[in-house]
């Protein structure tokens, strides 16, 4: 009797001890800090949130559990915790930066984190709220990616500590991006005769364009040919039909950018590739200054942005960590929620 008595005893301690810990983890402030500085459970659950849907990006296997695969030879939870830390890591070094260099957030600065906050909220505030994630962490998160913005102009914006001088920004425009005017449709599942049809079109408009014709009139006709009920639109004008296609865009097809780049300036041309019949003309790049505003801080992110990526990752990476076992146990990716 007294065995039996000890038992329940022993077995009543342990379930005590794991209700203990089970809501210390519930009701941890933080899970981890990094040298010293606390990283509230709402973030690090973000964070963890973030790092399970770069894994899930990552697999092939569609089927199986993701917690149950391998990301980069390492066991999915294992891959996601370590992703984790590292963006607390980074939080770290990113708000210790901003105040090295003396940096204050504009009111811009503020209007427009309120505005992307806002804008998560109402893409994916449901699947958030699920997973523990409000809408002050959402703000915290997104501060911590304004201030990096910051840290990245004081290097490379005008006047900067390492300042990218405009020749280089526009080299790097005139060398990869290309302007083109350009009409046409796709012939995806039409038949023999559509697609004859659709050619001749494409040939005719591009005599037009040839012989001097505005895009806006030779488009017209091309669509009224191939649809004699195309009724065309009032006041239309050349820049709607104007595309800025960059060398490695992968959201044009390979062959299409091949084509383009080909092309001499003022020189019309037909695309007639993956399902697509086009007439276009490219345009001089480094005279189409409105165009390089347009892209310019695309420009100086695609030149220096691994290169700031890097400074901060080297200033986080040695950090310490010290974990709060109970909350990283409580917390754990099992518990990530999809929908």
């Amino acid at each position: 009797m007294k065995k039996v008595i000890r038992f329940i005893s022993l077995a009543l301690s342990a379930m005590m001890m794991f209700a203990l810990t089970a809501c210390a983890g519930a009701n941890a402030k933080w899970v981890v800090t990094v040298d010293g500085v606390q990283i509230p459970t709402g973030l690090y659950l973000y964070y963890q949130f973030s790092a399970y849907q770069q894994a899930a990006s990552k697999i092939t296997d569609t089927k199986t559990d993701v917690l149950k695969q391998k990301i980069e030879d390492q066991d999915a939870k294992v891959w996601i915790y370590n992703k984790t830390i590292e963006q607390c890591k980074r939080k770290v070094a990113i708000e210790r930066e901003f105040e090295k260099l003396g940096l204050a957030l504009t009111a811009e600065d503020q209007a427009s984190i309120d505005q992307s906050t806002e804008y998560a909220i109402s893409l994916y505030g449901t699947v958030y709220e699920k997973n523990g994630i409000g809408k002050e962490t959402l703000k915290s998160a997104i501060t911590v990616e304004q201030k990096n913005t910051a840290i990245f102009d004081k290097y490379y914006g005008k006047g900067g500590l390492e300042e990218v001088k405009e020749e280089t920004l526009k080299d790097y425009f005139v060398n990869n991006y290309a302007i083109i005017y350009a009409f046409g449709t796709s012939v995806s599942g039409a038949d023999d005769a559509t697609k004859t049809k659709t050619k001749t079109a494409a040939n005719n408009a591009l005599a037009s364009v040839k012989s001097g014709k505005k895009i806006t009139e030779a488009a017209a006709a091309f669509n009224k040919e191939i649809n004699p009920k195309y009724e065309v639109t009032a006041n239309d004008t050349d820049d709607n039909y104007k595309m800025i296609v960059k060398k490695d865009d992968s959201n044009y097809p390979q062959t299409l950018r091949d084509a383009v780049f080909a092309a001499k300036n003022d020189e019309p041309f037909i695309f007639d590739k993956e399902d697509y019949v086009f007439v276009a003309v490219r345009k001089d790049t480094k005279s189409d200054t409105a165009e390089f505003e347009k892209v310019k801080s695309s420009i100086l992110s695609a030149l220096k942005g691994t290169e700031l990526s890097d400074k901060i990752t080297a200033l986080g990476k040695d950090l310490p960590v010290t974990e709060d076992k109970a909350a990283i146990s409580y917390f754990s990716p099992n518990n990530i929620k999809q929908a």
